[in-house]
């Protein structure tokens, strides 16, 4: 995929004059491969996903490795190829790639963070399905995007991601996922917090009525409802609200699903619920 046909959506921003009113913008976004000119926005996302502990996470020899992805990943953008992506998804495969220093080493943290959750099942199944001894194939699904991004664009970016990754496997390539791991954000809201955008972090709470912990992305609302493993996870590298730039206490989550249940239970429903939330 080079570019696909751009998809108008609608997007909110501030007016100068009057911090109080929203003025609705339609824009068009395309849809690009990763290229070598994303090096610094891929990195700069990156580090948004992984917040305070992308500090220890070698991110910028990641980034090469995804840049050297040839044909897989998706990038959106505003301003044409030459411009910065708002957004990117793509796929490493944490098996096949076990023996590159920046791979091993996200590997033993990610498995380190989901040890540290109350909850070991994904921990448990993650270290089973990562050992040399296992057959199957997980797939580390990264994406994050820009604040204010059009939710109705996510099916989008993981359909085309999909079929890049199917059309990979079938020219040989080790991109026949079994699992797919997918790290994301929360952050605990205080009583005294102010209620944000709709393209912000999302109201859905997760274990139980008196939980304050909330997503960032309604996409991850999605995938979790499909699978019991997800670990829930303070960043190593502590962060309080007053230091952090978005004045939140921010942790970190890993979802762990299924690769089938991916594609034909998670990416449905998130059509089904943008194009409802859109009008379509």
């Amino acid at each position: 995929m080079s570019l696909q046909q751009p998809i108008k959506a609608t997007t909110k921003r501030k007016t100068v004059e009057d911090d109080e009113d929203n003025e609705i913008v339609n824009v068009d976004f395309d849809f690009f491969n990763i290229d070598e000119i994303d090096y610094h926005a891929v990195k700069h996302l990156l580090v948004q996903l992984f917040h305070s502990d992308s500090q220890d996470l070698e991110l910028h020899t990641l980034t090469d490795l995804i840049l050297s992805q040839s044909g897989v990943g998706t990038t959106i953008k505003v301003d044409g190829k030459e411009s910065d992506p708002y957004a990117f998804l793509t796929a490493v495969n944490l098996n096949s790639n076990n023996s590159i220093g920046c791979v091993s080493n996200l590997s033993n943290y990610l498995l380190n963070r989901a040890k540290s959750a109350s909850n070991q099942s994904l921990y448990n199944t993650l270290n089973q399905l990562l050992s040399g001894e296992s057959s199957s194939q997980v797939g580390l699904l990264l994406g994050e995007r820009l604040v204010n991004m059009p939710v109705v664009l996510m099916p989008h970016m993981l359909r085309f991601l999909l079929e890049e990754l199917e059309s990979a496997s079938k020219s040989g390539q080790a991109y026949n996922f079994t699992h797919y791991l997918i790290p994301a954000r929360t952050y605990i809201e205080s009583d005294n917090d102010v209620e944000m955008d709709d393209q912000g972090p999302t109201k859905k709470q997760r274990g139980g009525n008196n939980s304050k912990l909330q997503t960032f992305h309604p996409e991850d609302d999605i995938t979790q409802d499909f699978t019991e493993l997800v670990a829930d996870y303070q960043y190593k590298n502590v962060v309080t609200r007053e230091q952090d730039a978005f004045g939140a206490d921010i942790r970190g989550r890993l979802i762990l699903i299924e690769a089938e249940k991916l594609k034909n239970l998670v990416l449905p429903k998130m059509i089904e619920n943008t194009s409802a939330a859109a009008g379509i």
